[in-house]
């Protein structure tokens, strides 16, 4: 395979909790050609019409540290899709990062965190592309997305005092030969709706607690 644009596609949604992407988007071989193409205004709306409206789906947290993957318990969480291009969770769990705080001396830290209220936040869908395999004549739909603001901040109240929490989130992020990126689609067959969102750091008091997770969600 060569390397075309910088834009990624997503080849295979093997499982939602590894969106494997890659920017190998022809392959050598002229028998399997696959083309990218942004969707015009009117192909987008089209598609946000087909999934707009109420969801119900599953949150999960993935971290990798030395002992391999790990991921977090599942959070049932509700949004909604509108037509001006925006995902909102009404209520997101920020509490699901408590996994991932280590050591005896997060304790307090990790039941502030457990105790926290869910969050409103939203989410912004862009870039929608269409990808075409010129061979089977297949196509999938994607979209990369970002939260607004890149940045969900809230106070923890632990140890006596409060403490300035932010979770921070990117567009893209490069791990081990493999790029992810914060985007979703829609089963063009079951309507269900897939996401995921990179976080590239959760701080405490500008202290980094997390390095890097990644959240997926998936329609029950």
């Amino acid at each position: 395979m060569k390397e075309t644009t910088r834009f990624m596609m997503l080849l295979a949604w093997l499982s939602i909790s590894a969106f494997t992407l890659t920017s190998c988007l022809n392959s050598d071989d002229d028998e399997d050609e696959i083309v990218p193409a942004l969707m015009t205004e009117a192909e987008i709306s089209n598609y946000l019409s087909t999934f707009s409206g109420y969801h119900l789906g599953n949150l999960k947290v993935f971290f990798q540290n030395e002992q391999g993957k790990q991921d977090s318990a599942t959070v049932s969480t509700p949004c909604t899709v509108s037509l001006d291009k925006k995902v909102t969770f009404s209520e997101f769990p920020v509490s699901i990062l408590k996994n991932y705080i280590k050591g005896e001396g997060s304790q307090e830290l990790r039941e502030a965190l457990e105790a926290k209220e869910d969050m409103p936040m939203v989410v912004n869908m862009k870039d929608f592309w269409n990808i075409t395999n010129n061979t089977t004549g297949a196509s999938n739909k994607f979209f990369y997305i970002i939260p607004n603001n890149r940045k969900l901040e809230f106070t923890l109240n632990y140890g006596g005092k409060e403490h300035q929490a932010v979770i921070n989130f990117t567009e893209s992020v490069d791990i081990g030969g493999y790029s992810f990126a914060s985007q979703g689609m829609v089963d063009e067959k079951t309507k269900k709706l897939q996401m995921m969102f990179i976080i590239s750091s959760f701080t405490v008091d500008n202290y980094i607690e997390v390095s890097y997770a990644s959240v997926s969600y998936s329609d029950i």
